[in-house]
């Protein structure tokens, strides 16, 4: 169904994004310059590069660099019109692409235990909203308890305002993500060592954060640990992904399920166990929806480089339709707006696959 059909090489590649119109992506990079000689902790650039796609192929146009090296889970977006990138994790940057500069820097990773500053230290997933705002996902806090923030940045100057807090206990803080510029989906838990565990996928307003529905998970076999999820667009459908209970290796049995949320009814639900639909590897990376909520994209662990980690799945019936034809990835897989083209992250390299019509 799907082909490579371009690869795009680079730094290590820490985060991605696709425009609204889909013929643009944003790739946040790093590069190792310890050859330079330069002092420790100053050993990495890191730039962000404007890719378009043209006939299939990947071409720069446009790299900023950026003033803070991110890491992995770095957040990315456009602005509706192409115009503005932001960047973000500990510290979120705001370009302007059309002027080829830098409009602010705001350091909210800088919160530290003697600083009031009501704000999120770590951003898990930025967006613009269509009138402009900047809209963040945040959180604060240890492993296992915190505060998520939403919130929001001025555009013209970078000012935070916190919309919305609460006190959750998580052990999932990048798995914390924005969809479609309405919800925010964020895997919670209830307090280490409260017995019975109870685990949910909670779906949330992104303007302020007001419930919108919660699925609870307490009755499967999912560890509470290594989860992956995705919304659907449409907010219709939801995929989880993580460990089977029992189980610390990631290279034992995953579990994959496929929830109708509306209806708050599981539609499938898979162990891996070398039968079909679920190929043999290892924990799932990621899940993501096409634009229609009919494919489910899955990107798992590998350690063969022959064998294939990237598998589209029918949502409806949970059939697997298709799977790449070797190991792909390291992370992320994203459609395109259109649904006819993804993008994988791999070690130092963006795969570009297209519909093969």
């Amino acid at each position: 169904m799907f082909k490579i059909a371009d690869v795009y090489k680079t730094g290590s590649v820490c985060g991605f994004a696709w425009n609204r119109q889909g013929d643009k992506l944003a790739v946040e990079n790093t590069k190792d310059t310890k050859a330079e000689g330069r002092p420790w902790g100053k050993n990495f650039d890191a730039f962000a590069d404007v890719l378009e796609v043209r006939k299939g192929k990947l071409h720069r146009v446009r790299r900023v660099d950026l003033g803070y090296p991110l890491g992995q889970g770095t957040c990315v977006a456009f602005s509706p019109d192409d115009r503005y990138l932001a960047v973000g994790k500990t510290a979120v940057e705001l370009f302007d692409l059309q002027e080829g500069c830098g409009v602010w820097t705001v350091e909210t990773g800088s919160v530290r235990k003697d600083d009031d500053r009501d704000a999120p230290s770590t951003h898990s997933s930025l967006v613009f909203s269509g009138d402009g705002r900047l809209l963040s996902l945040g959180w604060q806090g240890g492993m296992g308890r915190g505060t998520l923030y939403w919130g929001s940045f001025d555009p013209a100057d970078g000012a935070y305002r916190v919309n919305q807090k609460i006190v959750s206990h998580t052990f999932q803080q990048l798995n914390m993500t924005i969809v479609a510029d309405r919800w925010s989906v964020t895997t919670e838990t209830t307090p280490p060592g409260q017995r019975p565990q109870r685990l949910w996928i909670a779906v949330r307003d992104l303007a302020d954060g007001a419930e919108v529905s919660r699925l609870e998970l307490t009755s499967t076999r999912m560890k509470a640990t290594g989860i992956s999820s995705a919304l659907s667009p449409d907010g219709r459908y939801l995929a989880v992904g993580g460990k089977s209970k029992n189980r610390e290796d990631a290279y034992k049995p995953y579990l994959l399920q496929i929830w109708d949320v509306k209806e708050q009814r599981l539609l499938h639900e898979y162990m891996q166990d070398g039968k079909e639909p679920l190929p043999p590897g290892g924990i799932i990376q990621s899940l993501d929806f096409s634009p229609d909520g009919r494919w489910l994209l899955m990107e798992h662990m590998q350690i063969n480089e022959r064998d294939p980690d990237v598998h589209l799945f029918d949502v409806e019936s949970g059939e697997r339709l298709w799977s790449s034809d070797r190991k792909i990835g390291s992370g992320d897989c994203r459609f395109s707006p259109s649904g006819e083209m993804f993008v994988c992250r791999g070690d130092e390299k963006i795969t570009l696959f297209t519909l093969n019509k």
